[in-house]
């Protein structure tokens, strides 16, 4: 059976036709839905461009289709081509395949709008929370407040109808955007963590001359990663620290411009796009303490991937993140002065850091690929059998 998923991931296509990804949802990625639908639609915003950056990976292929909608960037941009928008998603939107739809998402409204017009039914991958994501520091714009709440009431009447979804979360996601009682229901993260992607646990002892390693993973097209909040905290940190920030994104000169007023640029490597997981894990491999200190999550995967490598981490009580730390190990969002001194304060207790990498590694082994592909697979399934 064919699937039409529709991502809010923008991405471009070259001369020949090929569709490419920055990072996430390459052509890999998709093999896990076409165990159950093939062949598979993706719904997106797509470029066209002459060329693309040499890390980027392909994101079409045998199978795998893009039915490209208008691209455009912003909430403005977002309002102005609406009309385009749905006359392009009515026409995407096979009246005969299974649908599928990653939100928080606009695009998904507009497909919501036509799917129950035509009493299609479809399914959800709940990845997130714009109760969290669309706040103030992580969206710089004066319609914040109305497009927060547009798309939190948006993502509750999507649960509602769906025939079926999926949260990445256990419980923090449903509490706020509970499915129906008779949809499928079914807990899982995208994560990809094979037995060979797990490491020993970590032994600390006390640091005197060389610095302590912490790095943070994540975009910069958007501040809802927290990558501000870590450059804020820097100058109160008492521990001789260095930060590796891995990504990039349109922030990324902004997050420079900080660093160097507050003087602290010698402190922090920008990795800029890291192509591969074994890029990333070299960097996780190099660091002592992994740094979560997100504004919205739905269950951040590079933590997971972090925890995997035996590295204690540091995060926000936002949504899922909870679900992986303890509340030792988390600070409000937005608050750099905790941030720092929950640093310091983890900095300073080496058989602390022992005992939190091995909980670390017994945490990720929850996420194996062996325990989430079962998961996935059944989701999909129930997802077809509503057809």
């Amino acid at each position: 059976m064919q699937a039409a998923l529709t991502v809010e991931q923008r991405f471009q296509r070259t001369p020949d036709g090929r569709v490419w990804t920055p990072g996430a949802f390459s052509y890999d990625f998709w093999q896990r839905y076409r165990q159950t639908f093939d062949p598979l639609r993706i719904i997106a915003r797509v470029k066209d461009v002459e060329d693309v950056p040499e890390n980027w990976k392909v994101s079409s292929g045998e199978g795998v289709e893009f039915f490209a909608l208008p691209h455009y960037i912003g909430p403005k941009a977002y309002l102005f081509n609406t009309p385009k928008l749905m006359k392009a998603m009515s026409e995407a939107i096979p009246k005969d395949a299974a649908v599928l739809m990653r939100i928080p998402s606009p695009l998904s409204l507009l497909a919501y709008l036509i799917l129950k017009k035509r009493r299609q039914p479809y399914g959800l991958q709940v990845v997130g929370d714009p109760r969290e994501v669309i706040t103030a520091g992580s969206v710089d714009h004066p319609l914040r407040p109305l497009i927060r709440e547009g798309l939190i009431r948006g993502q509750k009447k999507l649960c509602k109808d769906a025939a079926a979804c999926a949260y990445v979360t256990q419980e923090a996601l449903q509490r706020h955007y509970p499915p129906n009682g008779s949809a499928h229901s079914a807990a899982y993260s995208d994560v990809y963590l094979p037995e060979c992607y797990f490491s020993s646990a970590r032994r600390f002892g006390k640091r005197k001359s060389k610095p302590w390693q912490l790095v943070a993973v994540g975009t910069m097209d958007q501040l809802y990663k927290g990558f501000d909040i870590i450059i804020d905290a820097l100058p109160q940190i008492k521990s001789n620290v260095h930060v590796t920030l891995v990504g990039d994104g349109q922030f990324r000169e902004q997050l420079e411009a900080q660093a160097e007023q507050l003087g602290v640029s010698e402190q922090l490597t920008f990795t800029g796009h890291l192509a591969g997981a074994e890029k990333v894990r070299d960097e996780l491999d190099k660091a002592d303490v992994m740094l979560n200190p997100s504004r919205g999550e739905g269950l951040p995967r590079a933590l997971i991937e972090a925890m995997a490598r035996g590295l204690p981490g540091i995060g926000t009580d936002v949504s899922g993140i909870p679900e992986l730390l303890s509340q030792t190990e988390l600070v409000p969002p937005n608050d750099a002065s905790s941030l720092a001194t929950k640093i310091d304060e983890l900095l300073l207790d080496p058989k602390r850091l022992t005992m939190l990498s091995k909980r670390a590694i017994e945490v990720a082994t929850h996420f194996r690929h062996d325990k989430m592909a079962p998961r996935r697979t059944a989701f999909y399934q129930a997802l077809k059998n509503s057809y």
